[in-house]
């Protein structure tokens, strides 16, 4: 489905995931921990970065020589079920609002209000309005943040 990832802001196809970090200090560990929808690009240098530093300093405690090794294969499940995933198009990038795409949503501003006035989500507000529009969900959030609700009722 194509979110916006979480880490680095771009439109893509994203995952839902959870990868964890450990390091290990004999008594006592810090751990580090990643969770949401992330690209597949994000997926991959988290995973790694986690990977590497969970192996050569996650055994040092005496907790973390038992959840190292359960970090690490739950991250390469996640990992490889996001090689699912596309790769992120070569022209991905932050969502942005041009006028063109104002144009397009200004019409829904009173069914925006209406439905964030019911305490509706955005982000159910915006992919039921990206697929009418044709928009991404992602621009349809910035409009809601930035424009609808400027707009006075």
């Amino acid at each position: 489905m194509m979110h916006t990832c979480q880490l680095c802001g771009i439109d893509a196809p994203t995952q839902e995931v959870m990868l964890h970090q450990n390091i290990g200090l004999l008594f006592f560990r810090i751990s580090h921990s990643t969770e949401g929808h992330l690209c597949r690009r994000c997926i991959t240098a988290t995973f790694k970065q986690y990977t590497l530093v969970s192996l050569t300093l996650g055994w040092w405690g005496v907790l973390s020589l038992f959840l190292t090794p359960l970090f690490l294969v739950t991250n390469l499940i996640q990992y490889l079920a996001a090689l699912n995933l596309p790769p992120v198009p070569d022209d991905a990038g932050r969502p942005r609002l041009t006028d063109e795409i104002r144009a397009l949503l200004a019409p829904f501003n009173g069914e925006i209000v209406l439905c964030l006035g019911r305490g509706d989500p955005p982000e159910l507000i915006a992919v039921a309005l990206a697929e009418q529009t044709g928009v991404t969900p992602a621009q349809v959030l910035l409009y809601i943040r930035f424009e609808a609700d400027a707009e006075p009722t």
